[in-house]
């Protein structure tokens, strides 16, 4: 399955920058710039989808960090949902 991240099709939601701006700097900026190549520069992700999940369809994995976001299919928008600590996230 391939998804196509970009700037145009992505919306973060006011949960996601509340919960990324709890990252410690470094982290927050490595975040920061993984994302930027891959919404503007088509870089690889590292998406799964997940299975029996509350509130996600996919996770993108960055370093430590894991960014929940599900799709929204009428639209065809991913809505980025939440940013967490791999050993807080399940």
């Amino acid at each position: 399955m391939s998804i196509k991240l970009t700037r145009k099709n992505c919306i973060f939601t006011p949960r996601f920058w509340k919960q990324l701006l709890k990252v410690g700097n470094v982290e927050r900026r490595a975040i920061e710039m993984k994302l930027t190549a891959i919404l503007d520069e088509n870089t690889p992700a590292n998406i799964r989808k997940l299975t029996d999940h509350p509130y996600a369809d996919f996770r993108l994995r960055i370093g430590d960090y894991i960014l929940f976001f599900f799709r929204d299919k009428a639209k065809d928008l991913y809505y980025f949902d939440d940013c967490r600590h791999r050993s807080d996230a399940y």
